[in-house]
């Protein structure tokens, strides 16, 4: 009977532990530019996920190694991947405000219309209309997800690669009315100059 309760505890313990990233995440991490081309050369899976950790190209992306993201890129990453947690490998980015691979992401096929869910607690709104109406899904697009970051240098990226200014979320606000709401009296700016409304 120890034995079997001993057995248990292992396998919960086992369940629980981080694994080691993976040789593809180790040389991304490792900003290894030639172990990255060798391993996805040979089959490497550019999607794969070792918990805690994304896929590798989030990683390269994040660390502004630009030459390991053209190399994923030129693998055939898809830059509108979205990944368990639903949120695209562009949009991840944009919200961690990394202008220059925004711009390549969208240079390589990237979506600057892309509409992705966000988790519940980054929206008090949509907390209350869960409380009354159950689980509703919330989305909105990377064009706000920039407003809300206040990264300017992104908003116009995206207005100049074919973002819609006035696409609205889940709750029916346009990216200008996020831009008011966070008092960036320069995004409201760059927006109400291409048609921006409320």
């Amino acid at each position: 009977m120890v034995g079997v309760v001993a057995m248990e505890r292992m396998r919960d313990v086992m369940a629980t532990t981080p694994q080691p990233p993976s040789p593809l995440m180790t040389a991304t991490l490792r900003k290894d530019l030639s172990a990255v081309k060798v391993l996805l050369a040979n089959g490497a899976n550019p999607y794969e996920t070792t918990p805690p950790f994304s896929v590798p190209i989030v990683h390269s992306c994040s660390r502004e190694n630009l030459d390991v993201t053209r190399v994923f890129l030129d693998s055939g990453f898809d830059p509108n991947w979205q990944g368990n947690e639903g949120i695209p490998v562009l949009a991840a980015m944009v919200q961690q405000g990394v202008l220059e691979c925004v711009a390549l992401l969208i240079e390589r096929g990237g979506n600057p219309n892309l509409r992705y869910p966000i988790r519940y607690r980054d929206s008090v709104p949509v907390l209350n209309r869960i409380r009354t109406e159950g689980n509703v899904p919330y989305e909105r697009n990377v064009l706000h997800q920039a407003v809300v970051r206040g990264s300017l240098d992104i908003v116009e990226l995206l207005l100049i690669k074919g973002a819609e200014p006035n696409v609205r979320d889940t709750n029916g606000e346009t990216p200008l009315t996020w831009a008011k709401k966070t008092r960036r009296p320069d995004i409201v700016q760059a927006l109400a100059n291409v048609g921006g409304t409320e």
